[in-house]
């Protein structure tokens, strides 16, 4: 076991109801009880009901409130918190997220999960 827990921040857009969401909420529901595992989630809209229930579980919430995952606005704040964790899991990325997670430094681990709609990774080259 190790001494530290391993402080995972995840992205989501919101908390209303829908597939993306759903499936967090499942995630962390089952990883909520695993002591070496911090679960933070940062909302682009803290507004519904998988971010309530979220909420319900313990886990942690930061509300970043974006209008959109195009939106350029940023809050240095939130960059010193990001720093904190060590893996930034960012659900079907945007522009803001991306760059939050990269301004947070070249120690934070990344993983980027995409659900739905058709997505080619080549066009990230």
């Amino acid at each position: 076991m190790r001494d530290e827990k391993v402080r995972v921040l995840h992205f989501m857009g919101s908390g209303r109801i829908g597939g993306q969401e759903r499936a967090l909420y499942q995630l962390f529901k089952a990883f909520s009880g695993n002591p070496e595992i911090e679960l933070t989630v940062a909302f682009g809209n803290t507004r519904g009901m998988y971010a309530e229930k979220i909420r319900e579980l313990g886990i942690n919430t930061i509300p970043i409130q974006i209008k959109s995952g195009f939106s350029l606005r940023f809050s240095r704040k939130f960059i010193g918190i990001f720093k904190q964790y060590d893996i930034h899991h960012m659900h079907d990325p945007s522009p803001n997220t991306a760059i939050y997670s990269l301004l947070a430094g070249n120690h934070v681990k990344r993983v980027v999960t995409r659900r739905g709609g058709v997505f080619d990774p080549s066009a990230l080259s």
